[in-house]
């Protein structure tokens, strides 16, 4: 995926002004910014939610699932059938797979799900694609640590994280790291260069050390 240009304004309000940003790396992109950065509007702009002044080179298909309140009132069995009829690339057997993975019944109402079911629920819309790239935002957004567990063992069962590009949004960096083969920083409207974990442990220790650097933390 190649950016040329990326500007999202909402009124007079700047959030996004991104240049020249290549994003060819396969496997998992943690994109790192605090809450209000803009990661969302980012996600929304790729994956054409949201109008925007956008700029992108490549033939790349985007899988991505903003919260969909309006699929809320009905049963997980008749939402598989809604989005399979919307999307020729979606897997229906492995969204079922997720879902019985995830210990989740589909002939329940998609209202009595927790928080937790209901991010694992837009996790398998989205990885049930048969895709290039992935965008999954704020994936550890207030959920317990068991929910985060399986979330991560979801991803790593049913995403060939060598062929695909998945990109994580997430203000919990110390929960996010441990996912990740690489990170960016979203700050003042701008994504910063993509670096390897490995990389950015060798130079700073820790992902969060090196999201101050970029920011500019003393």
């Amino acid at each position: 995926m190649i950016i040329h240009s990326l500007k999202k304004y909402y009124g007079a309000k700047k959030v996004l002004n991104i240049n020249s940003l290549v994003i060819d790396q396969k496997g998992i992109i943690g994109l790192i910014g605090v809450n209000g950065a803009g990661k969302t509007t980012f996600f929304k702009c790729l994956g054409n939610y949201v109008q925007s002044s956008i700029e992108v080179e490549d033939n790349q298909t985007i899988s991505y699932f903003p919260d969909m309140e309006t699929f809320f009132r009905v049963k997980i069995n008749y939402y598989i059938d809604i989005i399979a009829a919307s999307y020729s690339d979606f897997k229906s057997d492995t969204f079922r797979d997720i879902l019985k993975d995830a210990n989740i019944e589909g002939n329940r109402a998609i209202s009595s799900l927790s928080r937790g079911e209901k991010i694992i629920l837009n996790l398998a819309t989205t990885i049930s694609r048969d895709s290039d790239v992935y965008l999954i935002d704020e994936l550890f957004s207030n959920i317990d640590f068991e929910s985060r567990e399986l979330i991560t063992n979801l991803i790593v069962k049913h995403v060939n994280v060598k062929e695909k590009t998945v990109i994580i949004s997430s203000h919990e960096i110390d929960d996010v790291e441990r996912i990740l083969d690489y990170g960016m920083v979203l700050h003042n409207h701008k994504l910063s260069s993509i670096h390897s974990i490995k990389e950015i442990r060798n130079e700073h220790q820790t992902l969060l050390n090196w999201f101050e650097y970029v920011v500019g933390v003393n």
